[in-house]
């Protein structure tokens, strides 16, 4: 019998949780990860939302990969509220509280999706590489980042025509502990 690891278990999560950690959403943050993205989950996620309203996951999609089922949210979040905060917070789906970082289909690589927080933490990341290297960084990547903030903003998350940044995951850790000694 094989045992089902959860992200939630995993140190993809915990490198992306500690980022997070150091960072917010910028006040203005428009909320496209609520409108415009899959929100996927599984059954215990489910669980714990399904205590803050039962009638708002009651209208999902589902699929199922390797014997696990995996439910999505339509779009918009059912609990993104009018105000544009999420109101399932404290118990929003694993998925939610390691956004703008993704997994890969590639092993050990994390995308980072270049929302408003998402632009902040690649600059950040960007600075550290450079400072690794000691180099500066050259202004064609932010040059890089600015654009597909834009292309990110205009569409407002849906239909991305921006992939988000890859990283290894040894490389975010690294970085992870780097903002935890400062």
């Amino acid at each position: 019998m094989s045992t089902k690891i959860r992200l939630k278990d995993t140190i993809i999560y915990q490198i992306a949780t500690n980022i997070l950690s150091h960072y917010e959403c910028p006040s203005d943050c428009p909320a496209h990860c609520c409108k415009a993205k899959t929100i996927e989950m599984d059954a215990i996620d489910l669980k714990e939302l399904s205590n803050v309203s039962k009638a708002k996951t009651e209208d999902l999609d589902f699929r199922v990969t390797n014997s696990t089922t995996y439910y999505s949210l339509k779009n918009p979040c059912p609990f993104l509220s009018e105000s544009g905060k999420c109101g399932a917070y404290e118990y929003r789906p694993t998925i939610c509280r390691i956004y703008p970082f993704n997994t890969s289909p590639e092993p050990g690589m994390f995308t980072i999706d270049p929302c408003k927080m998402g632009i902040i933490i690649l600059c950040d990341l960007y600075k550290h590489m450079m400072e690794i290297e000691k180099e500066s960084v050259p202004e064609h990547v932010y040059i890089a980042l600015k654009e597909c903030s834009d292309i990110f903003e205009r569409n407002k998350g849906i239909a991305y025509n921006v992939t988000g940044f890859g990283f290894s995951i040894e490389y975010l850790k690294i970085f992870s502990d780097y903002l935890n000694s400062k």
